[in-house]
């Protein structure tokens, strides 16, 4: 008995259509029949997470859609982690997008004539933003560098796959 992903199919007769061509109103309840047979946890449809694996039941009266049908668990699962890890890529980029910009802004506002003029002569208060300035500096690079290491392991991970 082949095996497949659940991707988030609203209903049965959804998923049924995924999986073979062309059903007639019949051979979709057929369809619908066997599936709950083979997985009953389709009985809560929407309680389902994506990626949840799920028996396709053998009906050979009927045309399985190749690509749905045909991949195997190991390729399905791969898949799935791939897209997980490019969506958690694209999640990141903006993260240390972020980042940078709040390092930019941090280092304007040490620079800026307001906030020299409100420190004045105040020793305390001008070693405090020297040692943000300097900080901030620092963290430029360890940033970058972080980036880029974490570009590096998610592509390697997907490779992998």
């Amino acid at each position: 008995m082949a095996v497949i992903t659940y991707r988030g199919e609203k209903n049965l007769g959804e998923l049924a259509d995924k999986l073979f061509s062309r059903l007639t109103p019949r051979q979709r309840e057929k369809v619908e029949g066997e599936l709950l047979k083979a997985n009953p946890q389709l009985q809560e449809i929407s309680a389902l997470r994506a990626g949840t694996v799920l028996k396709v039941p053998d009906l050979p009266e009927l045309q399985a859609k190749a690509k749905r049908a045909s991949d195997g668990p190991d390729d399905q699962l791969a898949t799935l982690l791939g897209n997980e890890l490019a969506n958690f890529g694209k999640y990141l980029t903006p993260r240390f997008n972020a980042a940078q910009a709040a390092l930019a802004q941090t280092e304007e506002v040490l620079s800026s004539p307001e906030l020299v003029k409100a420190i004045g002569k105040d020793r305390t208060l001008r070693e405090l933003a020297k040692q943000i300035g300097e900080a901030n500096v620092a963290r430029k690079p360890e940033l970058e560098k972080r980036q880029q290491a974490l570009v590096a392991a998610l592509k390697q991970m997907r490779a992998d796959l």
